[in-house]
C-alpha cells in the first residue's frame, strides 16, 4: 500500500457532536489509524457532489481534535471553535470553487459533465501524479457512498482500489424502522458498494450474510469481504480500572440514585424497543410488586418516538422509577453501568451491538434480544430472550433484581468473554487489504473500455433498483403522507419541499 485517500466527510459533518455514534467511533478510529501510518495519505471530503482534498495540517488537526473529544476525553482548549472553523472552510463553505486546470479538459474530454464535476482540480492533480502507486480510497461511514461519477474518475485517473465499511443493511431489510426514503438511499449505497468496491469491511458475520443475500437477490457481484470487529476503547478500560462505584452514585446534573436499577443504552427509536421496557415497568407498578428497581434510559431521543415520549412524560405511575439521560461522558457511563443490576438491550434488529460488548467488558450481566447480531457480539454469554416476549423479560428482570445467586451465575459466564480490541482488528484489516492488493481483483481493469463497461452496468443496476423501489413503495408513500396530513396538517405543509405548501404551513403557524 503506497497511498490512502481517506474520506472524512462524515467527521466534518459531525464535528459539533458532543459524543460519537457507533459509526462515528469507527470513522474516527480508522482516520486516526491511517494518519499515524508511515505511507502517504490524503484526506478528502465531498461537497455538492464534488470531491476535494483537505490540506494535511487541517486534516491532522480535525482528526486529533475529534479523537481527543470522542475517544480519549482529552479535549483541547477551544476545541469546538477550531472544529467549527474547519467545517466552515470546507463543507460549511457556501462558495463553490471547482478549479479545473485547462489541460485537464483534454485529458478528461470523454468524461460526462457529472464525472468532470465529481473531482476538484487540485485533487485531480494529486490523483494524476500518483496514478502508478498502489492506492486506496477508504470510506468507513456510509457518508456519500453511491457517488458513481467520482468512482469512475478515481479508477481512470488514480487506478485506486475502493474500500467501504458496511455497518448494516437494516434500512433495506426493515424499512419500517427508518424514515421514509432511507431504504431507497441505502439501497443506492449498498448497490454502489457491490458494483465499485475492491473489498468490503463489515462489523459482523450477520452483516456479511445480509450483504451477500442482497447482492444475490439483485444480481450484483459480491466483492471480497472481511469481518472487521469494532474494538472496545482503551480509555474505556482505563476508566473501568480507575473508577470505583459506590452504592449511591451521582449521575448527572444533581440526579442521584441509592436503590437498585437497570440500564439501557441506545438512541430512543422504534427499533430499540423502549416501549416494551416501559410497559414492563408499568405492569410491575399495577401488579403491586414490591421493591421495584429503577430504569435508567441512556440515549438521545430519535425519530418517531411519540409513544415512548408519552410514556415518559404522561404516565404518572412509572415516572418515579424512570430516569432519562443523554450526552453523558464515558466516565459517567462507566459509573452508571458498574452500579447497575444488569443492562437491558431489547432491540428488534442490530448490525452489531457495541453497548452490549462494553457491558460485558465491565462484567455486567446483560439481558438482550435473541437475534443473530447479539449472538455474535455477546459471544452467547448474555441472557437471550425474544424481543416481543414481555412476560419473560419481566420475569428475568425480577429474578436478577431479587436473586443475588442467580445474578452471580450470570456474571460467572462473562469470565469467558473475549474482549475485541482495535489493535488486533487493524492488524487483520491491514493483512486482508494486503491480500486484496496481491490478488489484483475485479476493479483494476486493463483498459478504460473495461472500466466504462463496469460503470455503465453500475448505472443501469442503480436505475433498475430505483425503478423497482418507486413502483413497490408508491402506494405506501402516498398512504403515509395521508396519515401525516391527518395527524398534523401544519407539519405536513411545513415539511413539504413545494414552496406553496411551505407558505401555507407558515400561515397556519400564526393560528
Amino acid at each position: 500500500m503506497d497511498i490512502v485517500y481517506y474520506d472524512v466527510t462524515r467527521l466534518l459533518a459531525r464535528h459539533s457532536a458532543p459524543t460519537p455514534t457507533g459509526i462515528d467511533r469507527v470513522d474516527i478510529r480508522y482516520a486516526y489509524h491511517y494518519i499515524n501510518k508511515n505511507f502517504d495519505k490524503k484526506f478528502i471530503y465531498q461537497k455538492d457532489a464534488t470531491f476535494y482534498c483537505l490540506p494535511s495540517k487541517t486534516a491532522k488537526l480535525l482528526i486529533e481534535l475529534l479523537y481527543g473529544k470522542w475517544i480519549t476525553n482529552h479535549i483541547e482548549s477551544e476545541c469546538d471553535k477550531k472544529l467549527s472553523a474547519i467545517y466552515k472552510s470546507t463543507i460549511g463553505n457556501k462558495n463553490d470553487n471547482i478549479n479545473k486546470p485547462t489541460f485537464f479538459r483534454t485529458l478528461t474530454s470523454k468524461f460526462t459533465p457529472g464525472q468532470f464535476k465529481a473531482v476538484d482540480g487540485s485533487l485531480m492533480d494529486i490523483l494524476s501524479c500518483n496514478r502508478d502507486k498502489d492506492g486506496y480510497y477508504v470510506n468507513t461511514s456510509h457518508h456519500g457512498v453511491g457517488h458513481a461519477d467520482a468512482y469512475y474518475v478515481f479508477k481512470t485517473l488514480g487506478k485506486l482500489k475502493i474500500i467501504f465499511y458496511l455497518h448494516d443493511i437494516i434500512p433495506i431489510d426493515f424499512p419500517e424502522y427508518v424514515r421514509i426514503g432511507d431504504d431507497k438511499n441505502h439501497t443506492t449505497r449498498v448497490a454502489a458498494m457491490a458494483n465499485f468496491s475492491d473489498a468490503i469491511l463489515v462489523n459482523s458475520n450477520y452483516t456479511k450474510e445480509r450483504f451477500i443475500s442482497f447482492c444475490q437477490q439483485n444480481s450484483l457481484r459480491v466483492p471480497p469481504i472481511h469481518i472487521a470487529y469494532i474494538g472496545v476503547e482503551d480509555s474505556f478500560i482505563k476508566l473501568l480500572n480507575q473508577t470505583h462505584q459506590k452504592k449511591e452514585c451521582s449521575l448527572k446534573e444533581g440526579i442521584s440514585i441509592s436503590q437498585d436499577y437497570f440500564v439501557t443504552v441506545s438512541t430512543i427509536e422504534p427499533r430499540k424497543n423502549h416501549l416494551m421496557l416501559l410497559q414492563i415497568w408499568r405492569s410491575m407498578v399495577e401488579n403491586g410488586i414490591e421493591d421495584i428497581p429503577k430504569l435508567i434510559i441512556l440515549g438521545k431521543r430519535g425519530w418517531n418516538v411519540d409513544g415512548v415520549v408519552d410514556f415518559l412524560e404522561r404516565s404518572p405511575s412509572i415516572q418515579p422509577y424512570i430516569i432519562e439521560l443523554s450526552g453523558v461522558s464515558d466516565k459517567q457511563l462507566v459509573d452508571i453501568l458498574k452500579g447497575a443490576k444488569a443492562m437491558l438491550f431489547p432491540s428488534f434488529v442490530e448490525g452489531w451491538g457495541m453497548p452490549l460488548v462494553e457491558a460485558l467488558a465491565l462484567g455486567l450481566p446483560v439481558v438482550c434480544s435473541d437475534i443473530p447480531a447479539f449472538h455474535e457480539s455477546g459471544q452467547m454469554l448474555a441472557s437471550y430472550i425474544n424481543p416481543i416476549d414481555a412476560v419473560k423479560w419481566q420475569n428475568e428482570i425480577l429474578e436478577i433484581n431479587n436473586n443475588d445467586e442467580y445474578r452471580d451465575q450470570l456474571k460467572e459466564l462473562i469470565n469467558d468473554f473475549s474482549l475485541p480490541d482495535w489493535e488486533t482488528s487493524f492488524l487483520e484489516v491491514d493483512r486482508f487489504l494486503a491480500s486484496v492488493e496481491a490478488s489484483r481483483s475485479y476493479h483494476n481493469p486493463v483498459n478504460k473500455k473495461d472500466l466504462a463497461s463496469t460503470f455503465k452496468i453500475a448505472h443501469k443496476t442503480n436505475k433498475q433498483l430505483h425503478d423497482n423501489y418507486v413502483e413497490q413503495h408508491k402506494e405506501t408513500r402516498f398512504r403515509r403522507k395521508v396519515q401525516k396530513f391527518k395527524k398534523d396538517p401544519q407539519k405536513f405543509f411545513l415539511d413539504s419541499k413545494f414552496w406553496l405548501f411551505q407558505h401555507i404551513g407558515k400561515k397556519l403557524e400564526r393560528y
